[in-house]
């Protein structure tokens, strides 16, 4: 019999599953954290609390049943999606917000401020997002058995709520590597 694969020059897991014609094939989880790094190494790779999180995950998986394995990687998932939501919408602000986008906007001074707050507005909930994301991937991880002490990191963790806040914004910034002046410019 034929390898059904052999159309792909040396297919990766992803590939595997879905140019696979079985309609019952299912990613494994261990495929799946793979390819959840993979798909996101430009975020996850380098961060030490990312790396903590999946090394985590690789450690405790066989602890695990696969229901487990499968909600904690879409919370993995979620974690990651949110901080990419966060950035995006921060960078936004950052426009809408600039000088030149206020000339665009000229006498119309009313609109130009509306359109900042509501660009505002956004940014805090996807940061209020993003940070819930953090905390329920922790309590989840903890609930089956996982080790979350990345949370304690002192990167992300600072003792009290404003505190945490500010340690997630300063994550997602070194995550995305913006500059130390785009970071002071908040303060």
């Amino acid at each position: 019999m034929k390898d059904k694969f052999e159309k792909i020059d040396n297919p990766s897991p992803q590939e595997r599953v879905f140019a696979s014609n079985d309609k019952d094939a299912i990613e494994s989880p261990e495929t799946r954290s793979s390819r959840v790094f993979m798909e996101n190494k430009d975020i996850v790779g380098p961060d030490r609390v990312f790396g903590a999180i999946f090394d985590s995950l690789a450690s405790g998986r066989n602890s695990l049943n696969e229901k487990q394995q499968t909600d904690t990687l879409d919370l993995i998932e979620d974690l990651i999606s949110k901080i990419r939501d966060y950035h995006d919408s921060y960078v936004n602000l950052k426009k809408t917000a600039s000088k030149e986008r206020r000339m665009y906007f000229g006498e119309d001074v009313q609109k130009y401020q509306e359109t900042v707050k509501n660009a505002d507005r956004r940014e805090k909930i996807l940061h209020d997002a993003f940070v819930d994301s953090i905390n329920i991937l922790s309590r989840h991880m903890k609930k089956v058995g996982l080790d979350n002490s990345w949370r304690g990191d002192s990167k992300i963790y600072g003792g009290n709520p404003a505190s945490n806040r500010l340690k997630a914004k300063l994550w997602m910034f070194e995550i995305f590597g913006e500059s130390k002046t785009l970071i002071n410019q908040d303060h």
